[in-house]
């Protein structure tokens, strides 16, 4: 008999790409802009071809810019900021052998305390 799947996420996931820039809260090595896939109210799951710059365990300041439209047709971008830690890698594949060099990670964030608004 197949085993059920079981969810064990403490928070619904909503699929959104926006742009994030993250920085190592420890060696404070630079900035670096990634794309979310998806973000909770406990954390993010990003995409990035910078594989090397992050490992599991890493704290991590980031920031995550929203585009809001406004009622004149122009958007406003907002920003939401936090700190948080890696909590699982996955190495991805986008299929196509002439782009694919192995190096993409997806990369789950747990956020360390609650988002704030800029």
């Amino acid at each position: 008999m197949a085993e059920s799947f079981v969810e064990r996420r403490r928070h619904p996931r909503s699929e959104m790409f926006l742009v994030m820039e993250v920085e190592d809260s420890r060696r404070g090595s630079g900035k670096l802009n990634v794309i979310t896939k998806n973000i909770s109210a406990s954390g993010v799951y990003f995409k990035t071809p910078h594989a090397d710059e992050f490992e599991l365990g890493m704290d991590m300041a980031f920031t995550i810019f929203l585009s809001i439209p406004t009622a004149k047709g122009k958007s406003h971008t907002s920003k939401i900021a936090g700190n948080g830690r890696i909590v699982r890698e996955d190495s991805l594949s986008n299929g196509k052998a002439e782009e694919d060099d192995g190096h993409w990670k997806g990369i789950a964030l747990e956020f360390d305390e609650p988002l704030k608004m800029l």
